[in-house]
């Protein structure tokens, strides 16, 4: 019986020097939940959009639950005026010379920021974000023009929303403590557009990045 009851203090005592060693080494993903920075960036981003070349500009905000992983919100929108010749969908097919128009696009898009950076603190280091949301498009007359609160405004011809999932990956400088430069690429995939002029794969190409963050990151 002695013999038993030592046994299992033995046992009891390995297990709880087991269970607290696991305790203290046990690595999770948001550290201990607390936030240890926070950052706004300026974006800039350029690539194809219809097989044309395009910028985007906007920028993100984020806070970081450790030196490594964050977790914020981003937008872009297309800057740069894509004109190309299309097709007006409600005019009926017979009418060509009616349903033939000059389009204006504009475009932007946005979501959930999920980020991981490798050795932030030396001087050049790997930054890989990924953005998971959603966008829309607008197509116009670029041919007639309305007035919206004094601000010229071609007419609708038609517009869709989008789901957008935009995986990158940038070398990032420490300029200061608080002040990182990076520059990379990345690659949008939209899907869900549904128009007569453009689809998915107008909208879905790689990017060229430029970003410049502010804040504290440690």
């Amino acid at each position: 019986m002695r013999t038993l009851l030592f046994i299992l203090i033995v046992s009891f005592t390995c297990f709880n020097s087991f269970a607290q060693e696991d305790e203290k080494e046990m690595k999770t993903l948001f550290g201990d939940g607390k936030i240890v920075g926070v950052y706004g960036s300026f974006d800039l981003k350029t690539g194809p959009v219809r097989d044309n070349i395009n910028l985007f500009l906007g920028g993100q905000g984020a806070i970081m639950f450790n030196s490594n992983f964050y977790v914020g919100l981003g937008g872009y929108g297309l800057s740069t005026i894509e004109n190309f010749n299309g097709e007006d969908p409600s005019i009926p097919e017979t009418d060509t010379s009616n349903r033939s128009v000059n389009i204006d696009m504009s475009m932007g898009y946005g979501g959930l920021i999920l980020g991981y950076t490798i050795a932030p603190n030396s001087l050049v280091h790997i930054d890989f974000p990924v953005l998971i949301g959603a966008g829309g498009v607008r197509l116009g007359d670029n041919e007639i023009s309305i007035y919206d609160r004094d601000f010229p405004v071609s007419p609708l011809v038609e517009n869709s929303a989008f789901f957008v999932v935009e995986p990158g990956i940038n070398v990032e400088i420490n300029l200061a403590n608080f002040c990182k430069m990076g520059l990379g690429g990345g690659y949008r995939y939209v899907y869900g557009t549904d128009m007569f002029n453009v689809n998915d794969n107008d909208l879905s190409d790689w990017t060229a990045n430029f970003s410049l963050k502010f804040g504290k990151f440690n």
